[in-house]
Order: structure tokens, then sequence, then C-alpha cells
């Protein structure tokens, strides 16, 4: 079947300003619902009363480089906002300036000095008077050691009116400040209004000048030298151009009596023909890094004349695919079957939407131009292909005794203990990394994630916001033996990522509750491609989509085997659930674990999960394992180290690793670490055994080792190792 050729593009007014919001402006950091021009990378919120001004929530600034970034129109006045420190030493926190957002003043710097630390919902709000020429406000937390920062109901307010002449202007009805540009593009005659703010005072208008390249193309008509308080009059920017097609730039410098905007300066552009100058050349050293199952790094450079900006392609197969002259595409537009994944200058970035095993073709097309106005380079633009890893399982199994006829606790031992995750943080990795997709709402560029069970997509703009969707546990949390423990929700089970999915609240997860997944015959409520009803057996089931009915059953399984026998708890697929006669059909499991083998996004989810919490689920690796274990029973598996007859603790070691022997045999022996692909990080020679032997971890990341020690003889020993 043909796809359709879709085009994404704006069709824009013919002047152009930068987007900004106009005073006053403000927000109460209440999750999702951060005010237009308002950007962050923060996506965590208090709801702890201490470190709330104002219910429901304070946004949490919990890494290096947290930033909310605020872009506005009208001349401020003052800044107003609540901030406390939480645990925050080692660190600094700023509060910033910038007329353009690229250069930044600093109004406040905070460190453990400083910075408060009592209750925000009695505080007094910090209060930082504004340059008038600020159109940008960051906070910025510029260096975490440790600790966050907590801010809360933050505004902006306008300078009010005084009795001196206050100058604006309007180009094509759109407001535009001093020292920004003015997009006319082709038109001959630009209507503008120049508008006098004052209360009492008349602005004059001294004279203009227009300088620049092609300053002669450019003309003013009816600029008035008097303009009442509170008055506006017309005028208008003549264009005659001339010479070759393309952009024509030039610089008007308007003298005035406002006392703090004089003189005036507009930067003009325009163009002759339809666009903007083509870009000459392609961009080089197009080359690719860091590559896994999950993601990679695209770099480019510049070539010998540099453009204003790129777009860059993503396809799964070559890419034939160009860009239109004049047309928009924001990233996640479409152009054909190859998606827009980068749009910006020469630099390191990391598409989005990569599965493992799958080979991707990026073309760079350079392009000058406004929206509207665009010219690509189509000639011969850089291009290269990059195949992602089919796996990253690397030597994690290589320690199986696949013989010893008991594969359930070979797979335990081996997948328990790992590193205990934060359920808040789901959403910072990996939501964030291996879940979100690149797509486009009303024309601009927005983030999908698709609820797992009904595929029905959730578009938002960041920060990201657990509203509409939730975390649901494939294993429910009421199936968990350890569900009544006082502090449930710090165990590593509640948390365990390969038992979390992005669900819809309201429309999915509120429905299945928890019901046992299984095969409707009568359905009862449908919401995408998931629905609950009846089975043949007349019980009340949830059914998900096709595609994730193999994952589901996949995560339950490898529950019941990583928690079995951890601290005396029976972990198994309950036989009865809450008031129900039924429970969780193992048969239903193994039957869609065959019927929806893992997808090459499963694999690259599962890789990526490794990555973090340092451990993997073995039935995505291998589909036969589910058939060779019975999942209707407790084992009573036990958390018994395999390392014989050498000893290594603390597990899990902090600064120091200590070695002992059990024997008084002296024998020379090596450790050797490797880390969690299987990779050589350290080797130590120890020499002659002696007992007690210590050894600094000296500069190695916290995280899930492997270790083998080997002795003079031979033998060889090996065993997990975790560094927190």
């Amino acid at each position: 079947m043909r796809r359709i050729l879709f085009f994404c593009w704006i069709l824009l007014t013919t002047t152009y300003a930068f987007s900004q919001a106009a005073l006053p402006t403000s927000w109460d950091c209440t999750t999702g619902t951060t005010p237009a021009y308002w950007t962050t990378n923060s996506t965590t919120y208090y709801t702890s009363a201490s470190y709330i001004h104002s219910a429901p929530n304070a946004l949490k600034f919990e890494f290096t480089g947290a930033y909310l970034t605020i872009n506005f129109a009208d001349e401020p006045d003052s800044l107003v906002y609540y901030l406390r420190g939480a645990s925050m030493t080692g660190g600094t926190y700023l509060v910033q300036q910038s007329a353009d957002g690229t250069s930044w003043t600093t109004l406040r710097t905070f460190t453990d000095a400083n910075i408060p630390n009592s209750s925000l919902a009695s505080a007094s709000p910090f209060v930082d008077h504004l340059a008038s020429t600020t159109r940008f406000v960051r906070f910025y937390y510029s260096f975490k050691s440790s600790g966050n920062v907590s801010l809360d109901d933050i505004s902006i307010s306008k300078k009010a009116a005084g009795p001196n002449a206050e100058i604006a202007f309007k180009i094509n009805h759109v407001l535009v400040q001093t020292g920004q540009t003015a997009v006319t593009g082709n038109i001959s005659a630009v209507p503008c209004l120049v508008f006098n703010g004052g209360l009492d005072s008349v602005l004059k208008l001294t004279g203009y000048v227009i300088t620049g390249t092609d300053a002669g193309m450019f003309s003013l008509s009816g600029l008035p030298s008097l303009v009442n308080p509170g008055d506006s009059t017309s005028f208008t920017i003549n264009f005659t151009p001339g010479g070759a097609d393309g952009t024509k730039t030039a610089t008007l410098t308007l003298n005035n009596n406002d006392s703090d905007e004089n003189p005036f300066v507009i930067y003009l552009w325009a163009v002759k023909g339809c666009c903007a100058t083509e870009p000459s050349n392609a961009a080089v050293n197009l080359a690719f890094s860091q590559i896994t199952s999950y993601g990679f790094r695209v770099g480019f450079a510049d070539g010998m004349v540099v453009p204003e900006r790129y777009i860059v392609l993503k396809k799964s197969s070559p890419i034939t695919e160009s860009p239109v002259d004049g047309q928009t595409y924001v990233k996640g537009c479409y152009i054909g079957n190859a998606q827009v994944c980068y749009n910006g200058p020469a630099a390191y970035f990391y598409p989005s939407d990569v599965v493992a095993g799958t080979t991707y073709y990026l073309k760079v097309f350079p392009v000058n131009g406004y929206p509207g106005y665009e010219n690509y380079y189509t000639n011969s633009p850089a291009s290269g292909s990059v195949s992602s890893l089919s796996n990253m399982i690397g030597t994690y199994y290589d320690l199986l005794n696949l013989q010893s006829g008991d594969i359930r606790s070979e797979l335990h031992n081996l997948i328990n203990p790992h590193n205990t995750l934060f359920y808040a943080d789901y959403g910072t990795t990996l939501l964030a990394t291996v879940e979100y997709r690149d797509t486009v709402e009303s024309g601009h560029w927005r983030k999908m994630v698709k609820c797992a069970y009904s595929n029905i997509p959730y578009i938002y703009a960041d920060p990201f916001a657990w509203t509409v969707l939730s975390r649901d546990h494939n294993f429910c949390q009421s199936w968990m033996p350890t569900v009544g423990d006082a502090n449930f929700d710090q165990l590593p089970e509640y948390s365990d990522y390969h038992n979390l999915a992005p669900i819809n609240q309201n429309h999915v997860n509120s429905y299945r509750n928890n019901y046992p997944m299984g095969e409707v015959d009568s359905i009862t409520y449908q919401y995408g491609d998931c629905k609950m009803g009846y089975d043949t057996a007349g019980n009340m089931v949830f059914e998900p989509r096709d595609d994730a009915k193999g994952d589901c059953a996949r995560s339950m399984l490898y529950m019941v085997v990583c928690y079995d026998g951890i601290s005396g708890y029976r972990w198994k697929l309950p036989d009865t659930i809450g008031g129900m006669t039924y429970g969780q059909d193992l048969s239903v499991l193994k039957s869609w674990n065959h019927s929806d083998p893992p997808s090459a996004y499963e694999m690259a989810r599962n890789d990526y999960i490794y990555s973090i919490q340092g451990n993997r689920n073995p039935f995505i690796d291998s589909l036969q394992w589910v058939d060779q274990i019975d999942f209707s029973i407790f084992s009573g598996i036990s958390e018994t180290a395999v390392v014989n007859p050498f000893r290594i603790f603390p597990n899990p070691a902090t600064d120091e690793i200590f070695i002992n022997r059990e024997t008084t045999k002296k024998e020379a022996f090596s450790l050797i670490l490797c880390n969690y692909v299987g990779a050589t990080v350290m080797e130590w020679p120890i020499g002659s055994y002696n007992q007690g032997i210590r050894i600094s971890r000296g500069n190695l990341p916290s995280g899930l080792y492997i270790y083998h020690i080997r002795t003079a003889n031979g033998e060889e020993w090996s065993g997990k190792l975790i560094l927190s």
C-alpha cells in the first residue's frame, strides 16, 4: 500500500518576532500546568507541606543542569519566588536574567551557606528587581553535590507605565522589542505602528538611519516625529529588493527620547523571491558513537560556510526523501516515511525511537531562513547509517549451571540482588530514554508515550507529569506477599522496572485494578486495543493488546523467580485474588510467551533496565526457560552465596573490599572485576595469599559487577559484587 506523502509544515504570517509570554506571568508549580514560554527539564515535584508554599506542588531541582527558563515580551519590574534547599550541600544554584537568552547575569547565588532550609509554607518570598532590557529569567542548578532545591510560586510583574515616554513597535501586528529581528519576507510595503506607553510625556522620534549589507533596499515612509501619551501612529517599511534572489538584511536604528530604549534597534530580515539564500555546502564529519540496543549518539560539524541550522532525517531504510523549500519542518515531522529527528545547529544529539538490531539511515540537510522562507541544501547532503546492537547480554549468563536441574534457582541467584531504583524516577529514566517518541501536535514538536496495554498515545510537552498516565505493576502490588510491610514502597519489588509500564490511569489502570490477565470471551469494557470481560470459564479478566501479551507474561514470571524466597516470603502466581475464587492462569501466560515473542523494542528495554538496575529479565533473553520452570509451587529459594573457598565482604561494598580464604592454604591468586556487559574494568594480581587482604575500589562507579578469583593452580571462582 502506498503511504501518503505527508509534509508537516506551518503557514506563518510574513512578519516574525520571537514568541514570548506577556507580563505579568506566574506559575504555582502545579504538575502539568507549565505556562506558555516557561520551559523546564525538571519533571518531578515536591508534595510535602514543608517544601511547598501553596498547594499542591513545588518544582523539584534534583540534578546538575536542571533549569526553569521564562521568556517574556514586556519590560519587567520584579521577580518574586519562594525557594528552599533540601539537604543541599556543596552545590550551586543560580537565579539569572538575560536580554537574549544567551548571555546571563546572575541575580543570586545559593549555596549550602545561604540557601534557606526552613518550611516554605510560612516563608517570605525572594524579590529581585529586573533590568529593563531583561527578557529571560532562569533558575539553574548549575552544580549538584548532594541534595535538591524546591521552587514555588514564581511571578514576574510588568513595569507600570510612568510619566516618561515609553516606545514600542508593532510590525505587521507583531510586537517587536529593541534588539529583535522582524521578518518582513518579500512584502514590498510592511504596515507598522509606533506606540507611546507614557502617561503624560510626548514620544519624540528625532531621526533614523538604516545600515547594513542591503540598507539601500529598505526605506521608511510616514514615520511620525511626535506620538502623544497613550497613542500610536502608523508608518510603512518599504522594501525594494535588488540583485540575486535570497536573503536581504539591514539594521534600523531609531533615535528617540525614551530614557532606557534610545536608540531603538530593529534588525530587518527580508527575501527577494520565495526563500532565503541557499546554504552553500553540506555538513561534515557525520559520526555515530555510544551505540547500544536502545540508542546512539549522532554528531556532525559545519562545513566551510555555516548555515543558520540543520534538519536531520531518520529512517530504517535508505532515505530518498528531501525537504521542500519554503516549508517548515519541526522535530517529529515526517517527510514521506523519514522523520525529522533533529532541528538545530551542528551538535551531538540522541534520536528517539531506537530499538534493538535495526539499521538506521540519517541525512543532514543545512537550511537558511525563518519559517515560511526556508531554503534547504539538498545537493549531496551528509548521510550515513548505523546499526543498533541486537542485544547487550554479554557474559551475563556464562556462570549459569544449565546442567544443575534447577534452572529456577540458577536464574534467581543471577537476577537477585540487584540495584534498587526509585519508583519516582521512572519518568526521568526509562520513559525519557526508551519509551517516548517524537511527534507533532498543532504544528509543534511534542513527545508521545503509548499506553502499554491499549496502544492509545499520550502526547505531551516537557516536563512530563504523571497525570494521564500511571506506572502500572504487571504483577499487581496486591499480589505481592510483602504488600503489608511498613516500608513496602521502599522495597525493590515495588519499583522493579521490569514490572512497570506506562498505562492510562482513568481508562485502563482503574479498570484492570488487580484482576488477572486472560483471554476475554464476552467483552464488558474496551479502550483502544485492550478490554475487560469474562473468559470462557465465566471469570472476569483483563486482556491487553496482542503486542503486549508476551511482555506482560514475561514480566509476571520474572517477578516470581526474582523474589521467591527473599526474607522467607512465598512468591507465586495467585490462586485466588481478593474476593475472587480464581487467580492468574499460568497456562495463559505460557501461551502468550510464545504467541508474542520479544520484539526489538522489548529487547532494547530489557538492555536499558539492565544498564541501570543491574539485572535482566531472563525470559526475554530465552523463551525456553519459561517451559523449564514449575511456577505453580513455592520453591523456597534462599540468597545463599556461591563463593567457595573465598569470601568477599562487605557486599554491597562502599570504599574497600576484603577477601578472606576459609582455609590456611597459602597460594597466589588474582581478582578480576567485570562490568555487566562482561568487559574487564579492573584486575588486581594479589600475589601470595595472606589472611584479610584489603583492596580499594578506586574510581569504580556504583553498580553490579561480576568478580573472578583465579588461583595459581588454575582454579576459578566467580560471583556477583555490588559497589554502592
